[in-house]
């Protein structure tokens, strides 16, 4: 299974496993939970790779995630990032630099956000099993 970047090998095999154990009901509530987790965990490193860039300290202060939710039926879905207003936009701007009236400007946080998503994907899926198993016992 492959989301956003982050893919996850045997993941049908898994949910399978679970709900023989388990159960449907209380596999979706470990797996919210074990989401849960992962994002909060997220959106600390996020907060910290924007603390080596900021100005104003509104990015790390706005830095938030959300709830799991199901998207799709089966899959359970978890967004970081920054909450209600426009700094997604302003970050989309450090992310990738811009250009106004001809000349290009490299912000102090290019390409840092994308080395954070990239760096993610081992730490992300650590946490969700780690609590997985933990919640699963």
């Amino acid at each position: 299974m492959e989301t956003w970047g982050i893919s996850v090998e045997g993941v049908d095999e898994v949910i399978r496993t679970l709900n023989q154990k388990l159960g449907k009901t209380r596999r979706d509530r470990i797996s919210r939970e074990a989401i849960n987790y992962a994002a909060e965990e997220a959106e600390k490193d996020l907060k910290e790779v924007t603390t080596n860039f900021q100005r104003t300290g509104r990015a790390t202060e706005q830095t938030t995630h959300s709830k799991a939710r199901k998207i799709g039926g089966e899959i359970f879905q978890s967004k970081v990032g920054w909450g209600e207003g426009s700094r997604w936009r302003l970050e989309h701007l450090n992310e990738f630099g811009y250009t106004r009236w001809g000349k290009t400007y490299v912000p102090r946080g290019f390409g840092k956000l994308r080395q954070y998503a990239e760096a993610q994907q081992a730490p992300f899926t650590k946490h969700m099993v780690e609590k997985m198993k933990e919640l699963a016992e």
